[in-house]
């Protein structure tokens, strides 16, 4: 997307866009996510304090650990991976999914996420659908994933 974005300004560049249209065209980046792209250099977005506060309280609305606690180091460690990463480059550098659990130690499931059990019965009983019209959000999620 960047890559393109960059050879987009470029062509707009060529034909003479003036200073005024590409300050209006990139309004919603800032000054370095521009001189990043125009240098040809990749940067990934950082998770503002604002996004971190949403996951914490949406977090809490749902009387749930925030999964951005658990992410944030995999999250940290892909944005150092890709800091600085060249636009010219033809791919961008394949980064294993830290999230995934280790082959391993899940020989049988290799490529499932690292979640927890859903209870069967309640996903395969159709009459019990109704009966969660009632339930919070919350139920309904203790139902689903019990925490044993």
């Amino acid at each position: 997307m960047w890559k393109n974005f960059k050879l987009d300004l470029d062509a707009a560049r060529t034909l003479g866009i003036t200073q005024s249209g590409l300050q209006t065209s990139t309004d919603r980046l800032s000054s370095v996510e521009v001189g990043s792209i125009n240098q040809n250099i990749f940067r990934p977005i950082n998770i503002s304090t604002e996004i971190q506060q949403a996951f914490a309280e949406n977090a809490a609305k749902i009387g749930q650990p925030n999964p951005l606690v658990g992410a944030f180091d995999a999250l940290a460690s892909i944005r150092q991976q890709l800091a600085n990463t060249s636009l010219l480059e033809p791919e961008f550098p394949f980064i294993e999914n830290p999230l995934l659990p280790i082959m391993q130690d899940t020989p049988a499931t290799p490529t499932s996420l690292n979640l927890p059990g859903i209870n069967a019965n309640i996903v395969n009983n159709p009459s019990a659908a109704g009966s969660f019209s009632n339930l919070t959000t919350t139920q309904k999620l203790q139902l689903l994933f019990p925490q044993g």
